[in-house]
């Protein structure tokens, strides 16, 4: 699994870019980047879909709650 290479205290929140023509694997936000491969093609992949699947959950959540009056934050 490529590793992000943040200084942030939560660490990084970027997405993973395949630039196949140019044969690497490369963050969006931090300065990670690693040769291509077919695996760590789909690792990078696998990675940004469980990251939208967690950002689809969490702003489902806010929604309910702000819907069941909840407080913000």
């Amino acid at each position: 699994m490529p590793e992000h290479k943040s200084n942030l205290p939560d660490g990084c929140v970027g997405t993973w870019e395949v630039d196949r023509p140019n044969g690497v694997i490369r963050c969006s936000r931090c300065p990670a980047i690693y040769p291509y491969s077919y695996d760590l093609a789909l690792a990078a992949l696998r990675e940004n879909m469980y990251g939208a699947m967690l950002k689809t959950a969490t702003i489902q959540g806010r929604l309910q709650r702000d819907k069941e009056g909840g407080k913000s934050s």
